[in-house]
Formats: C-alpha cells, sequence, structure tokens
C-alpha cells in the first residue's frame, strides 16, 4: 500500500542525478524531498518494529564484482581498480547529501580497531570528496554508478559486511558505531585461517 509506495518514490529520488556544482530552486526543492521522504521511511520502519530494508541484497549472496574509482587520502591521485579485498571488509553505500550518512562517518572516525572500510557514492562530485577528509586515512572513498546498482541500493547508509570469498554476511542501516569484533565474528574465518 502506502508504505511500499513511499518506499518506490524514496528510492527513485535517491538515483536522481543531481548536479551540487550550482543549485538550482529545483534540485534543492528535490534535495528536501528526498531527505523528507527518507526520514519518513526510516522513521516509520522503526516505530512498526521493522528493520529498515537498505538493499535488496541478501545474506549468502555473491557481491557482485564492482569497478570503483578510488580518492587518494591526499584527495587528488584517482585510480580505477576492482573493489576486492584479501580480508573481511564493509562497504558502505552513501549519498553526499544524506544527514545520516554524515553522522554516520563521524562516528566511524571515532572508533578504533575497524575492519577494511570502502564508502561509495554513484559519482564524482566536489560534495562526495567532502568525505575524504571525514573518514579515517585508511577508509577508501569510491564512486561507481554501476556498483551502487549492483549492490541494489533501496537507501542509504546501507553497509555490507563482505568476507574474503565476496560473501554478503550482513546488510543493515550502518550508523557508523558496529562492533569490529562482532563484525569480524559474523565475518566467519577467512580462507587461509583454520577453523580452530
Amino acid at each position: 500500500g502506502s508504505r511500499a509506495l513511499l518506499h518506490h518514490v524514496h528510492h527513485l529520488l535517491l538515483l536522481l542525478p543531481v548536479r551540487l556544482s550550482t543549485p538550482s530552486w529545483a534540485t534543492v526543492t528535490a534535495l528536501v524531498i528526498a531527505t523528507a521522504i527518507h526520514g519518513a521511511y526510516r522513521l516509520g520502519a522503526a516505530r512498526h518494529g521493522r528493520p529498515t530494508v537498505v538493499s535488496a541484497l541478501e545474506v549468502g549472496q555473491a557481491l557482485p564484482l564492482l569497478d570503483v574509482q578510488i580518492l587518494g587520502v591526499e584527495g587528488g591521485f584517482v585510480s580505477r581498480v576492482p573493489m576486492a579485498s584479501a580480508s573481511c571488509q564493509v562497504v558502505v553505500a552513501f549519498d553526499p547529501s544524506c544527514p545520516h550518512c554524515r553522522s554516520a562517518a563521524d562516528r566511524e572516525k571515532l572508533q578504533a580497531g575497524l575492519l577494511p572500510t570502502v564508502w561509495i557514492t554513484d559519482a564524482d562530485s566536489a560534495t562526495a570528496r567532502l568525505y575524504r577528509p571525514l573518514l579515517r586515512a585508511e577508509t577508501r572513498l569510491a564512486w561507481s554508478r554501476l556498483g551502487l546498482e549492483a549492490l541494489q541500493v533501496q537507501g542509504v547508509p546501507a553497509a555490507f559486511l563482505v568476507d574474503d570469498r565476496g560473501i554478503v554476511r550482513r546488510v543493515w542501516p550502518y550508523r557508523g558505531e558496529e562492533n569490529p569484533d562482532l563484525l569480524r565474528r559474523q565475518c566467519g574465518p577467512s580462507r587461509g585461517s583454520s577453523d580452530r
């Protein structure tokens, strides 16, 4: 019913291409509407005791091989590489204009002992690049519209716990304060380790 319609409108608004270098009245209006719908969707799910669905990708599925552009720590060097990892990692899908994403980045930076983490958005923009100093130096900032589509993102910030085999172990609304030891246990043993 109305929740399904709200969910679909929310998803479509997140995929709208937005040029933030020269914001127009229509762009600002679209961002305000998208933020309001996003907030209402999250609040509605929380009030009804249902977990917020952030992706159609399910636990146990293989993470699609994502070819992403990685922004260097210095902010200038960009290389195009497949997003792969030799260990368990967290992939965070975000929208640079999302206030929940900004809050999660602020909380994440205060954490210690985190798993390797990649923040991914749909396109390079001045607003996306503002996240580089917000994130820990070892966190990768990446963009790929096809990558975001492959993750089947329905709400942001969306987190994916991915093991060293590329299997999704957990999908959840990212807060940036998750327990890294718990995430490691949920990821399971790596290919190179024994089960002892």
